[in-house]
């Protein structure tokens, strides 16, 4: 029997992973051309990511189809055939695990057209790059003081749900 899982985020993965290791062929089915999502673009999670993407790449059970879109399902629990980039794919069960986009509705009363002023992730992409060493994107110069502002736009009518994760 196989099991499409689409998304291949920390999810994604750990959810085929999941399946081929109990014995089910696992149609890991993602829109970019590498796995990992939102966790990829974090400095410190590619340490505990990197080993999962090395273990679906080399599972037999899995089958990895990177730069695919799903065009079409059809049928019904049990019997369902996708189309995946111009492709058949017969599967018994299918696995959404879509990732999610970060809020970027930042009020202006947050200064977000300063140069200086970040988002958590683009906070992220900055200590990656520069290796933990904290430099404002304005100039260059070493940060002397930081701010956090948590749960932005978590609290809105377009955004009710809220992780609780922070």
């Amino acid at each position: 029997m196989a099991i499409a899982v689409i998304g291949g985020g920390i999810a994604g993965i750990n959810s085929a992973l999941t399946l081929a290791n109990s014995g089910y062929k696992v149609y890991l089915i993602e829109r970019e051309s590498r796995l990992g999502g939102k966790m990829g673009e974090l400095a410190e999670c590619e340490m505990g990511l990197a080993p999962l993407i090395a273990e679906v790449q080399a599972h037999p059970n899995i089958e990895l189809m990177l730069s695919s879109e799903v065009e079409g399902i059809s049928g019904g629990a049990g019997k369902f055939k996708l189309r995946v980039s111009g492709r058949e794919v017969d599967v018994a069960s299918v696995v959404l695990t879509p990732g999610y986009d970060v809020f970027d509705d930042i009020p202006k009363s947050y200064a977000i057209d300063h140069p200086d002023v970040v988002t958590s992730l683009e906070f992220e992409r900055i200590l990656r790059e520069k290796r933990g060493e904290l430099k404002r994107p304005s100039d260059g110069k070493r940060v002397e003081r930081l701010c956090f502002i948590k749960c932005m736009g978590s609290r809105c009518k377009q955004n009710e749900i809220c992780s609780s994760a922070c």
